[in-house]
């Protein structure tokens, strides 16, 4: 009777124990497969974005995508918080909308487009740089400016000359920007920015000025 209950117990403890390596193995496997999903759609999503545009480290993210406040490519249509309207004749390459800069109604420029950073503000670094795809006919000069709260003060950089008739593509480091108040100061590391503007030609001319693919990155 004893041997029965002893090889009854014996039984009992070998099959629970199969019934846990199961289960582990089980959960191990079911795991393994949902992590290979996860890192699969991410590679996928890597390489359509590379496919397209290049993969922008961002300063500081405020919700992602297209519509971002440091990231703005207009390719759902609307113009993501910036001043004017979408384009869709003409759009740099791989593109299907760029923006329209409103013309008229400044002093200073003929054409001006600018947005408002609406979930918090960019904190510059020294390696903080401006990109975005431009178009321009009948202007001679492409003005980029940001207002800086701390400092109470716009600085701004001037493309001369830039590329007319043609989609081209401007490259600018924060560190190259200029005091509007022309007081010496320039962009250092830490300082706040709530704005950025970007306009085209002077005053009085009817510069047409597309803007597309706008990034503040590091």
């Amino acid at each position: 009777m004893k041997d029965k209950v002893f090889w009854a117990v014996i039984g009992m403890l070998v099959l629970s124990l199969i019934v846990n390596i199961f289960l582990a193995k089980y959960r191990i496997e079911v795991n393994f497969i949902g992590s290979g999903a996860s890192v699969e759609r991410s590679s996928k999503a890597v390489k359509s974005q590379s496919a397209n545009k290049p993969l922008i480290k961002k300063l500081f993210s405020s919700g992602g995508g297209g519509g971002s406040d440091f990231f703005s490519d207009f390719e759902n249509g609307n113009a993501q918080g910036w001043k004017g309207s979408v384009n869709k004749k003409n759009v740099p390459e791989g593109s299907k909308y760029s923006l329209e800069a409103p013309v008229g109604g400044n002093k200073y420029f003929g054409a001006a487009t600018y947005k408002n950073f609406s979930k918090g503000r960019l904190t510059a670094s020294e390696e903080t740089t401006i990109d975005f795809d431009y178009y321009i006919e009948n202007g001679s000069v492409i003005h980029v400016q940001m207002y800086s709260p701390n400092n109470q003060n716009n600085f701004y950089y001037d493309i001369t000359n830039p590329d007319v008739g043609v989609w081209a593509r401007a490259t600018i480091g924060i560190s190259a920007f200029k005091d509007g108040s022309h007081q010496g100061i320039s962009p250092k590391r830490g300082d706040l920015f709530s704005d950025i503007q970007i306009y085209g030609g002077t005053a009085g001319q009817e510069t047409l000025l597309l803007i597309d693919n706008v990034q503040i990155s590091e």
